[in-house]
């Protein structure tokens, strides 16, 4: 999300100024099928991870979605914010690649009679999803918009907002948002943190500034963190990007039960993702509840096999909860499935497998065939 931001903002001092009447209305989309949608959304997922930024500009309206961003606005030349925007692939893969995102495409859904296929993305920085907007004109499926559940609103909404903050706090201030981005991808976050910290109050009021600010108290730790996440939450109360912003929130003031409630709602709001039942274990053996930790953890498994992340959630709750014989079987499925490299010297240097590793039950299982 952040430098996705970033790059939009910095695409204004290039479009600004030589349009004095307002911009159009854009137009109406045009939905594909389920079907269609399902194919274009596995195409679009396999293209952000190797991330091949030319690919992903084919797949989107970008035409669209300018003008739906500039509908109404005056002061803002479409074709000059195109050109100082440039690719959005290239935008979204620098973006990935920084975070080294993992993405999977999870299902199509029905909103308002049109199919809206749904992708999770994982990376240190946390979970997001995107619902995509698709629009076919013709036999050709492109990608009209992106509502970004971190953000709380699609891809233009966010884009719309920008423009108006940066002509009501000048598109000079807009510019110091380069260097933030350089500063975040050279990781120099309290630099970042601190010329974050100059901008116009007007203009880190905006919600994509904001978020952009939680992304990097993020890397300054839990105090910053939470100072941030109080603020958003004060700022933007009922908005729809609280469905993730909160988890974070509840569980650094070890709100466990608040937090899984948040969780609950997100997971309806979705339509499931076996990723919550991961985080769902955690703040259960946070609370103290492991067995309910490993029974969600065991679920992650079994709805989706493949996710590595729920294999090491269930070998923590495991050895938490001093389970060590079931804990082996844990142990082959993430060295023969994943690859993970385990020796009795990792194990023992991890706090979380210490117990593990000195076992008669691992100790047995380790020793050479």
């Amino acid at each position: 999300m952040g430098h996705i931001v970033i790059a939009l903002v910095s695409a204004l001092a290039i479009a600004a100024g030589g349009c004095k009447k307002s911009n159009p209305q854009a137009r109406t989309v045009t939905p594909p099928t389920a079907e269609e949608a399902d194919a274009f959304a596995k195409d679009f997922a396999a293209k952000l991870v190797p991330c091949d930024g030319a690919s992903i500009d084919q797949l989107v309206d970008m035409d669209l979605m300018v003008s739906r961003a500039l509908a109404g606005r005056e002061g803002f030349d479409k074709a000059g914010f195109m050109r100082g925007l440039g690719s959005l692939g290239k935008i979204m893969c620098t973006q990935l690649q920084h975070l080294t995102v993992r993405v999977k495409y999870l299902r199509t859904q029905q909103y308002g009679g049109a199919p809206r296929p749904l992708i999770r993305l994982l990376s240190e920085a946390g979970l997001n999803y995107y619902e995509l907007e698709l629009d076919k004109q013709g036999t050709k499926t492109r990608l009209a918009d992106i509502y970004i559940m971190l953000a709380g609103e699609k891809l233009s909404e966010t884009l719309g907002s920008l423009v108006d903050t940066a002509q009501r706090s000048g598109i000079g201030e807009a510019s110091k948002i380069k260097l933030v981005r350089q500063h975040m991808q050279a990781g120099r976050w309290q630099e970042a943190h601190a010329l974050l910290l100059t901008l116009p109050s007007q203009m880190r009021a905006a919600k994509a500034i904001k978020l952009i600010e939680i992304q990097i108290t993020g890397e300054l730790g839990d105090e910053l963190y939470l100072k941030s996440l109080n603020e958003y939450t004060k700022a933007f109360p009922g908005d729809p990007s609280l469905a993730l912003v909160s988890i974070d929130r509840a569980l650094l003031r070890k709100e466990y039960d608040t937090a899984l409630a948040y969780l609950a709602d997100l997971d309806k709001r979705i339509g499931g993702d076996p990723y919550l039942d991961v985080l769902r274990a955690g703040t259960l053996a946070s609370a103290g509840k492991l067995d309910e930790a490993i029974t969600a953890a065991k679920r992650a498994t079994e709805r989706e096999p493949t996710l590595e992340d729920a294999w090491w959630q269930l070998l923590t709750q495991q050895a938490a909860s001093k389970r060590y014989a079931e804990a082996i079987p844990t142990l082959e499925m993430l060295r023969d499935k994943f690859g993970a490299v385990i020796t009795p010297e990792s194990l023992a240097a991890d706090e979380r497998f210490g117990g593990l590793a000195a076992s008669p039950e691992y100790i047995a299982w380790s020793k050479p065939r």
